[in-house]
């Protein structure tokens, strides 16, 4: 007998200093009006007591070990030791497709097209996912001599009418346009499919140098297979400034660029899913005067939102006080 058709987005969360970005990104998808579930990976790190409200709010909680590769790493920041978990998404057969979203994130529109769009996946052995920003900004000595705006995926798309994802017949073309970011990624899971990552994980020999673990290794794994999508569906918040010809729409009143939840509404091509990385929002306050302090602005206006719906609702207002303890005091102005 044939099985239902199930589809999913999923997360991981190792650790309760994530789950005010968890609670967001929920409710941010239930805005949104999102038809599919969230499911949540989580591992032993991650405190049980906590389990109760994700459940009540709907989530699908499943409990996962630690997965990890052998021998030695080399990793570029500490909290990336968890990510290759991220991976145990593509082992969750009982699912027909799967968008893995790092849930450091929010969502601001609709994105079920990415798991009913048959043609978003060739095959069920690609994937789908963003191109990796490489323009490095910030001059991190970790990065590739090649990596650098001329490089980039985005700045492609740019330069184009419309700003398309990068053609797949590109890709190949520089071995930048080949890095993707793996915020996001849309994949069909199989026990076949999971058992070669795994392999891969272990065996490699490229696995002890890889600077963002479950990043490299999926570009790795599916060089050749992997389909490039608008950089929409994972809009790390440095492309505000990194890449403003993608980001803003000049559509507005007297040429002021739209952006955020007032470009989709005006013309519902703006930011899909907006990725908080590096400084979490709900972790630091960041100077007034910093690039990044508006979007950061964005996620406190998304919580108090939230916190208003819980204060409405009988059976959340009892936990406000406890995930209120869990973000920093004091709101990004």
């Amino acid at each position: 007998m044939a099985r239902t058709a199930r589809k999913a987005y999923v997360t991981l969360l190792t650790n309760a200093k994530y789950l005010p970005g968890l609670l967001l990104l929920d409710h941010t998808m239930k805005q949104a009006g999102t038809k599919y579930p969230l499911v949540v990976l989580t591992t032993p790190s991650f405190p049980s007591e906590h389990l109760a409200l994700l459940e009540s709010l709907g989530m699908e909680t499943k409990r996962i070990e630690l997965l990890e590769p052998k021998g030695e790493m080399t990793l570029i920041a500490e909290r990336f030791k968890d990510t290759w978990s991220k991976l145990q998404a593509f082992s969750l057969d009982e699912y027909e497709r799967v968008v893995l979203l790092d849930c450091d994130m929010t969502v601001f529109s609709n994105i079920d097209n990415l798991l009913d769009d048959p043609d978003i996946l060739p095959t069920s052995d690609w994937i789908a996912a963003n191109h990796s920003c490489i323009c490095n900004p910030l001059n991190q000595d970790w990065y590739e001599p090649d990596c650098c705006p001329a490089n980039c995926g985005y700045t492609y798309s740019q330069q184009q009418p419309g700003a398309p994802p990068l053609p797949v017949s590109l890709v190949s073309s520089k071995r930048t346009y080949g890095l993707l970011n793996s915020g996001l990624v849309v994949l069909a899971p199989s026990t076949a499919l999971y058992n070669r990552i795994v392999h891969y994980l272990h065996t490699s020999p490229t696995v002890a140098s890889m600077a963002l673990p479950d990043q490299d290794l999926l570009g790795e794994v599916f060089t050749g297979k992997w389909m490039p999508i608008s950089w929409r569906y994972n809009a790390i918040k440095t492309l505000r400034w990194v890449h403003p010809e993608l980001w803003f729409s000049r559509d507005g009143e007297g040429g002021k660029g739209l952006e955020g939840r007032e470009r989709n509404k005006r013309s519902g091509d703006g930011v899909a899913v907006l990725h908080y990385i590096v400084e979490k929002p709900w972790m630091q306050v960041l100077p007034a005067d910093s690039r990044d302090a508006e979007t950061h602005r964005w996620w406190w206006a998304d919580w108090r939102d939230m916190i208003a719906a819980w204060e409405r609702n009988d059976k959340l207002s009892n936990d406000i006080d406890a995930v209120q303890k869990l973000v920093v005091q004091g709101l990004q102005e």
